[in-house]
Order: structure tokens, then sequence, then C-alpha cells
């Protein structure tokens, strides 16, 4: 799967597609592996004969055939050994699953594989790199032959008609009357929400904000009304720069985290990235500040741990302001 959070709540070894290819979106692609790096193929493949890719929605036609060619790369002695052609084989000639829903969230700086339209002159340029493993991605979708459409729905239970009425709108066949005035009794200004479910979403719920500023702003007075009202120490944890570049790089180049993070003990925090998520540290973890814990510097120095109240564990604090 694509999201670490869908790879810690399956579990059973369930990893996501960047780590278990070795595929980072955003890096180089690299033709060959070697070194450690094609000792971890090999390890995490060895003795794989089935392959399920979940949220498959999410991944597009390039990360598709990356994946392809990395397993290619792990079963070449396999294809030597039996005096086979790789080229006639797709994944390593393991079986593979697709599993998801074409009309969820579409890929990010990728094509979809329900991609009919797409074409070299209309592609970015910060995409043009993809474009020929786009090629082969597609190529590779028309080997899936079989295809089964669930009719039950499994989860959800408790609100079955939220989930039909998101159907309905990946359909085309909401209505008004029956799907859009339903959700307009969700919006704060309409007066639908009583004081427990406002103060509900105000003190707990995870805000959504199409700003940057925006998040700033709220962040900024929450947290300053916690720090005035329970007399805590706000801590200023400074970014360490990998190199002089990074230090010269403005926020955006490291999806708006800045070079200070700002935290009070029972501040709430959501991880914006994948950090271990085996142990449940993926992007959109959420928990709450019990501590932090400092070196023989002390308060002002880099911090070496966060205890955080959702794993009560501690964890190495390089995510929330290492660059």
């Amino acid at each position: 799967m694509y999201a670490g959070v869908a790879a810690f709540n399956i579990g059973f070894g369930a990893r996501t597609a960047s780590s278990a290819f070795q595929v980072c979106p955003y890096a180089i692609w690299r033709n060959e592996l070697e070194g450690p790096a094609l000792r971890k193929l090999e390890d995490t493949w060895e003795d794989v004969v089935l392959l399920i890719i979940d949220e498959i929605s999410f991944i597009g036609r390039a990360m598709f055939a990356r994946m392809h060619f990395r397993i290619q790369q792990r079963k070449r002695a396999y294809f030597s050994q039996n005096g086979l052609d790789p080229n006639s084989f797709t994944f390593g000639d393991i079986s593979v699953i697709l599993v998801g829903d074409f009309g969820q969230l579409e890929p990010i700086d990728d094509w979809s594989m329900c991609d009919t339209e797409a074409t070299y002159l209309t592609c970015p340029k910060k995409m043009r790199q993809l474009w020929r493993h786009a090629g082969h991605g597609k190529l590779l979708v028309k080997d899936c032959k079989e295809a089964f459409m669930l009719k039950q729905i499994h989860r959800s239970k408790e609100d079955l008609w939220w989930t039909e009425s998101c159907l309905r709108l990946r359909d085309f066949t909401c209505s008004k009357e029956g799907d859009y005035d339903y959700w307009r009794q969700q919006d704060l200004d309409r007066g639908h929400f009583n004081e427990e479910q406002r103060a509900y979403f105000e003190n707990e719920a995870l805000w959504l904000c199409t700003r940057c500023e925006d998040v700033g702003q709220r962040n900024g007075r929450k947290l300053a009304h916690m720090a005035e009202d329970k007399k805590e120490l706000i801590h200023q944890i400074q970014a360490q720069h990998s190199n002089k570049s990074a230090k010269r790089l403005t926020s955006s180049a490291f999806n708006g985290l800045r070079a200070v993070v700002n935290l009070v003990q029972g501040c709430k925090i959501v991880l914006a990235r994948n950090v271990a998520y085996k142990f449940g540290l993926a992007n959109g973890t959420r928990g709450k500040l019990i501590r932090v814990v400092y070196g023989p510097g002390g308060v002002g120095t880099f911090p070496e741990a966060l205890l955080d109240q959702r794993s009560t564990k501690m964890s190495r604090s390089g995510y929330p302001s290492c660059r």
C-alpha cells in the first residue's frame, strides 16, 4: 500500500510501496540497486509468492512500472536458473492482486492507471522524467485480465449512509435533496452543531487548512493560550541542517516544515511523513506531547526524545524539526 497508516493497520508484515520496493517518489531513480540496498531487496522478496497492493488508486503508472523493475532485478537468478526469458514475465513471475477503488484519490505527480488521455506534450515538465516508466506501466496494467467487484460494505456499519453517499458522489449519482442538503448540515456556520460538538471540533478535531499561514496562526494561538493558562514552558526546537545548502532553502522545500518548531507539554502533534510506520509512526499519526527529554546541554539544545501519549514509548525526535 502507499500509506504508512494502512500498512500499520493491516499488520502481518505489511509495508509501504516505497519501503518494500525501495522507490522514493521524489528521489533520483536508480536502475540498479547495489550493496546494502540490493541485499535488502533480496531479503525482502526472497520467499514472496503473492503480492497484494492495497489502495491501488494511489499507485501511478510510473510507480507501478518501477515496482515491477525492482522485483525483476531481484528475480534474475530465478530466471537464469530456470532458463526463462525475463521479458516474458511481470513482477518476477509472482502473483499480483490489486485492491482498491479507482474512484478514490489519484496518484500525486504521476498518472492514474485509468488515465487514457495523458500525452507527453501535455506532461508537466517536472514529470517528464517519469514518462518512459509511465508508458511501461500502462502496458503492465493491460496484463491484468480479471476483475472482481465487491458489493457488500463491511466497514462503516454505524454510518453506512455516509459511505453510500460518498459512493454516489464518486459515481455522479448524488442528489441535492438526498446528499448535498445533508452535507451542508455539517457546516459550522449553519448552526446545526450543538455546543458539545462545537467544543470537540475546536479542541479535539484535526483541522485541515488550505493555506500554511492559516495553520500557523491557529497553532500559534492555541499554543500561546496553553503556555499562558497552564504556565508551561514553550520548547523551541531548532532544525539541524544536513548541509549549508539546506539551511538556505525555504520551508516549502521541506513540505512546509519551518526551521523552528514550538511545542508545549500537552499540545497535540501530527506527523507529516512516515517515520517508523511499523510502530504506528506514520503520516497522519496523532498524539499528545507528554515530555521533552534533553541531553546534558539541557533546555535549549536539540532534544534526545519526545514522549508521546499515543504510544507511551520514547521515540527519537529527529522527525519534528530535523532537516
